[in-house]
């Protein structure tokens, strides 16, 4: 004889539970507490990470700026020392380029031949000095950059014979006079036509020597003045 069991569930659909000991009701808010804490230092981590990159953002900006302010100090001050070099250098080789012609002149006073009345002593003027560029933007130069001028003393007088002109021409030979005459460059003379004499006398000779002087050197003692 057969026996059949039957299994009845007069359970509702609502009524079953699960056989695991953890309940999906407990877990799942648990998992949004811990996800919104692991959110909240996530966030809280970037927040700090920011506020250190910016610190160190404003501390390099800082100390940018502080050498920004310093490399333009420098630079002014380096443009500053450049100005006034190239102003010594202009002053040194107009210093090096002055004619002192008062110890030369003196002498001159002291040693002329007896026989000579001198009429007159002349010293041309310098030419006037080219500064222009080598090109027309370029600045205008400081000053010359090499023995541009050249001038000529001349010497007019009057003496009642000619040998004495020939003496002072031996005169100036010496070496105390080369400031003002380097080399005889011309010579000439006449009769003084408009001078009175006397019965028996001859007449004065009116005499002309023009010598080139030394030619003006702007080389300074430690070489020759150059354009900034």
């Amino acid at each position: 004889m057969t026996t059949e069991a039957f299994h009845l569930n007069l359970m509702k659909n609502g009524e079953h539970v699960s056989s695991s000991p953890v309940r999906l009701r407990v877990v799942v808010p648990m998992l949004a507490f811990f996800a919104a804490i692991g959110m909240i230092v996530w966030w809280g981590s970037l927040f700090t990470q920011r506020l250190l990159v910016q610190s160190n953002q404003r501390s390099l900006a800082e100390e940018n700026a502080a050498r920004n302010a310093a490399e333009s100090e420098a630079k002014a001050q380096n443009a500053n020392y450049l100005e006034q070099s190239a102003r010594l250098r202009q002053l040194d080789g107009y210093a090096a380029g002055v004619r002192r012609l008062g110890p030369a002149l003196a002498s001159l006073a002291e040693n002329i031949p007896v026989g000579i009345q001198l009429l007159d002593l002349t010293i041309s003027e310098p030419g006037p000095q080219d500064l222009r560029p080598a090109h027309p933007r370029l600045p205008p130069l400081r000053g010359p950059t090499n023995t541009i001028e050249r001038q000529t003393f001349a010497i007019e007088g009057r003496t009642a014979k000619p040998l004495y002109a020939g003496k002072l021409k031996m005169t100036l030979r010496d070496p105390s006079f080369a400031p003002l005459a380097e080399r005889l460059t011309g010579e000439r003379s006449r009769l003084d036509t408009s001078a009175p004499v006397r019965r028996n006398e001859t007449r004065p000779t009116l005499f002309h020597l023009e010598y080139a002087m030394p030619a003006r050197s702007f080389a300074a003692p430690g070489g020759e003045v150059k354009p900034k």
